[in-house]
């Protein structure tokens, strides 16, 4: 994940069944990158490494 913090998260599926990986900040109660992940998954929404990748800040 290209974000900090959130940016050792690990994302899978089992059987159909997504397996997360969740790093040390989602003990945080700041914002972080495994919230948004969180919020998709409990949504309903699949969450692809290209959605993953859209989440980093673009530098130019």
């Amino acid at each position: 994940m290209p974000v900090d913090p959130g940016n050792l998260i690990l994302l899978a599926s089992f059987k159909g069944t997504p397996v997360v990986g969740i790093p040390g900040c989602a003990r945080s109660p700041k914002l972080n990158g495994f919230d948004w992940v969180l919020w998709r998954l409990m949504a309903g929404l699949e969450v692809k490494g290209e959605d993953i990748m859209n989440m980093g800040e673009v530098a130019y």
